[in-house]
């Protein structure tokens, strides 16, 4: 038996059994005819991929019940591979379900070295994917990204290739290759000095994946103006830096589109031309709500995000055009943003990490909407919306 709590919405109801261990082992049923059984994950109601898969439609205070899902037990098979293009290098490798994002989403891992024929076991029919991924060396730390001295001489490099499995072993072979280079340059806006190249390398460049799923893509300012990075595998990336002291990150501009909000794609191509800005101030939104709680808490949530609804998935870790605020003990808030349009809106509840299309669109509902330009302050006072999410 299980209980689950959803905000309003589409939700998906899911028993997903997990590739959890070194040898691809899955939760083992029994053997049958001499095969090992394995079991399979499901979507409600009986559906093996999310095409297939039923949507729950989830109402604010409803209960639903006869939300059952069964595991069945089906045949295991082997997947086999050769990784191929690299020397006496071991490779990362992760087997993981077809449309779960990132290069390590709680798939099979494995280190297996180059030119080495590798098997994992016990994987039940399904569409699958097959990722390697080896990262240049980098200085590590243990609660940060360390920035780059210089940029590594070796190459990023990555493969991968789509898995089916029906009902026979599979092989599939995964030829490496060398990732894609970011680069451009670094301009400050402003009546201050721009700090030392040494300044700005305090804190390295990021790149991000959009998705949110796991990567290691660093930048570094170079003595010219200019920055680069080190090579990224295919993705949707967003760039950020932390700013030196004194300097706001303004914009990362690529082809007209401001990167550092809105993803960048990233093919087989290098990226050239992308250009960091810095300035003394952004645009400020600011103001007092009221009609705070009879209960006698003083304080509320304003939620600040872009009326852009394409903008509502893929925007990384850390959106600067989202925001989350507590406000003061008088009601007040403030928050700096990019100049654009926002949706704001104050509620008595956190919104969290539920940060999903669907409660952006409740929250929309609710939200007033407010334009900020370049470095203006903007005031919007606003007042405590109850409504049920």
């Amino acid at each position: 038996m299980f209980v689950l709590s959803a905000d309003a919405g589409e939700s998906l109801v899911a028993a997903f059994v997990r590739l959890s261990n070194e040898f691809g082992d899955t939760i083992r049923a029994r053997k049958r005819d001499g095969r090992t059984m394995v079991y399979e994950s499901v979507l409600y109601p009986h559906a093996r991929s999310l095409d297939e898969a039923t949507r729950i439609q989830a109402v604010p205070g409803e209960e639903r019940g006869g939300l059952d899902l069964q595991l069945r037990p089906v045949p295991g098979f082997t997947v086999t591979s050769t990784v191929t293009g690299l020397d006496n290098h071991p490779v990362r490798v992760w087997l993981v379900r077809a449309g779960i994002s990132g290069w390590n989403s709680g798939g099979v891992p494995l280190t297996v070295d180059a030119d080495t024929r590798f098997t994992v076991q016990n994987i039940p029919p399904g569409s699958y994917e097959l990722h390697a991924l080896l990262w240049p060396e980098m200085p590590f730390r243990t609660h940060s990204v360390a920035p780059l001295e210089s940029l590594p001489p070796e190459p990023t490099l990555w493969a991968e290739a789509s898995v089916t499995v029906t009902d026979r072993n599979v092989e599939v072979p995964l030829v490496l290759r060398e990732g894609v280079r970011i680069d451009g340059r670094v301009e400050f806006e402003g009546s201050a000095l721009p700090p030392p190249l040494r300044g700005l390398n305090q804190q390295p460049i990021v790149v991000d994946r959009a998705d949110g799923g796991g990567s290691d893509v660093r930048g570094l300012f170079l003595p010219d103006g200019r920055f680069a990075t080190i090579q990224a595998p295919p993705g949707r990336y967003l760039i950020s830096v932390e700013p030196p002291p004194g300097w706001r990150l303004k914009s990362v501009m690529a082809d007209g589109r401001d990167v550092a909000d809105v993803p960048l794609e990233v093919g087989s191509v290098n990226i050239r031309d992308v250009v960091i800005t810095f300035a003394e101030r952004l645009a400020t939104l600011r103001g007092r709500v009221s009609s705070l709680s009879s209960d006698g808490r003083r304080r509320a949530w304003v939620t600040i995000f872009p009326t852009d609804r394409e903008r509502w998935i893929d925007y990384g870790l850390e959106p600067r055009a989202i925001q989350m605020l507590l406000t003061g003990a008088r009601g007040d808030y403030a928050a700096e943003l990019p100049a654009g349009r926002y949706y704001v809106v104050a509620t008595e509840e956190e919104l969290g990490d539920v940060r999903t299309p669907d409660v952006f669109a409740l929250l929309a509902a609710m939200a007033t909407e407010v334009v900020v330009g370049d470095r203006e302050t903007k005031t919007q006072d606003l007042v405590v919306q109850r409504g049920r999410r």
